[in-house]
């Protein structure tokens, strides 16, 4: 398994950031990863399946922010290394 060059296995990133990484727009990156079934949109925000997490390319962690407070979704360098070499994305004419 290949692993990013930039960001190491054990790291985690945001979608906004690892949008910047892959250079696409970051919801084109969120759709592509729901299809691959790494995370699902739910009333609570985006989480993490368990498919993407047992294979190590997302995880959850907790956040508490003022009045909010629940689970992050966030990519691994594992799965930054995967979309790196598997999202094909073109920019719309």
């Amino acid at each position: 398994m290949t692993t990013c060059n930039r960001y190491k296995p054990n790291k985690v990133l945001n979608f906004r950031n690892a949008a910047k990484i892959v250079d696409c727009p970051q919801a084109v990156l969120i759709g592509f990863l729901v299809k691959l079934d790494w995370i699902y949109r739910s009333p609570q925000g985006i989480r993490a399946t368990r498919k993407g997490m047992s294979k190590g390319c997302v995880t959850e962690r907790p956040f508490s922010r003022s009045k909010y407070s629940g689970r992050q979704a966030l990519i691994t360098g594992k799965g930054l290394a995967v979309l790196q070499g598997n999202l094909d994305y073109e920019e719309p004419v």
